[in-house]
């Protein structure tokens, strides 16, 4: 049995393919729910969504990026720049490891 086609019991998406997610986001060692956390903080937003609106994007893109499946990437910068007004430069230093 080909080790890549395995499904994982509790969804019906190719273990492969998760770890594709992970690797990917982890490998880039950065840590987005702190920037998450400190744009929440600041705009005194509680949910999830009301950051999701904030940043002019998707719940479900939101929760992919704090939870490391999607990497931070340079639209994601972008984005919050944009839309928060926060400088790139502390964006940039919220996203990496201290």
């Amino acid at each position: 049995m080909n080790p890549f086609t395995v499904l994982d019991n509790y969804k019906s998406e190719p273990i492969a393919a998760k770890r594709k997610y992970e690797v990917t986001a982890k490998f880039v060692g950065l840590r987005p729910h702190a920037l998450l956390d400190a744009i929440k903080a600041t705009h005194k937003l509680r949910k999830e969504t009301a950051l999701a609106d904030l940043l002019d994007v998707a719940p479900a893109w939101v929760s992919k990026v704090r939870n490391r499946r999607v990497p931070a990437s340079a639209e994601f910068i972008l984005a919050v720049h944009e839309n928060t007004g926060m400088p790139v430069k502390e964006i940039r230093q919220l996203l990496a490891v201290s």
